[in-house]
């Protein structure tokens, strides 16, 4: 008896395997380049794609398009349009071969798509938290949240600010219209007299658009006793 060991690999593998878009506006177009690659087949050929889940077809504005059509690697270009709803995005993408022993290959295109409306604490680390750090105790302070419609057209129409977390009466929010629609600036003042060492709570913001109706912000910081 002779023992036989190997290793069974694609004949055409895409890389990479999982494409990651990152965070995504809804609007603007997307064309990453994926690769296939060959080796030791012979000629083969990239005959079209579909979808790898069944009875599902691909996202819509969705379109992929062979850029060397010849030779061992072969580039993909996947052209995403927009506007893609708002939440998770996956494309998987079956890649059809035409080769006598290659089965088809796949790829997954995945990401996550944002509303076009941005919020802005001016933090660096955390910009969607308003951070006081040291309060003294007997002062007040404020930290200002930038509201931004990156799509007009689609109007963002704030209405109303709730505070919530422990000691409410010690946090007082207003907000300033610059354009309607389009821009606000949330401010948050906290009372250094509230007792307790540290405090943490949350902002929600209740407004008007189909993507983001509401948006908790949340905010923190220490007191530091008066000298």
């Amino acid at each position: 008896e002779v023992p036989v060991k190997a290793r069974v690999s694609r004949g055409v593998m895409v890389t990479p395997p999982y494409f990651q878009l990152g965070n995504v506006g809804k609007n603007e177009p997307l064309e990453p380049i994926v690769t296939a690659d060959a080796r030791d087949i012979g000629d083969w050929t990239i005959t079209g794609f579909e979808s790898m889940s069944e009875g599902v077809g691909l996202p819509e504005g969705l379109s992929l398009e062979t850029l060397e059509p010849e030779g061992d690697t072969q580039r993909i270009k996947v052209r995403i349009e927009g506007p893609r709803p708002v939440g998770q995005y996956i494309a998987w993408v079956k890649v059809n071969i035409d080769h006598p022993r290659v089965k088809p290959a796949d790829f997954r295109v995945m990401g996550s798509v944002q509303p076009d409306i941005t919020f802005s604490s001016g933090h660096t680390n955390f910009p969607e938290t308003l951070v006081f750090e040291q309060l003294t105790a007997g002062t007040k302070e404020t930290r200002t949240l930038t509201v931004t419609n990156q799509a007009p057209s689609v109007p963002y129409i704030l209405k109303e600010i709730e505070v919530t977390g422990p000691k409410q009466d010690y946090f007082a929010a207003t907000i300033e219209t610059v354009t309607e629609g389009v821009e606000y600036k949330v401010h948050l003042e906290a009372d250094g007299d509230i007792d307790l060492p540290f405090f943490r709570g949350a902002l929600k913001l209740k407004a008007d658009h189909p993507d983001m109706p509401e948006k908790t912000i949340p905010f923190h910081g220490w007191i530091k006793k008066a000298d």
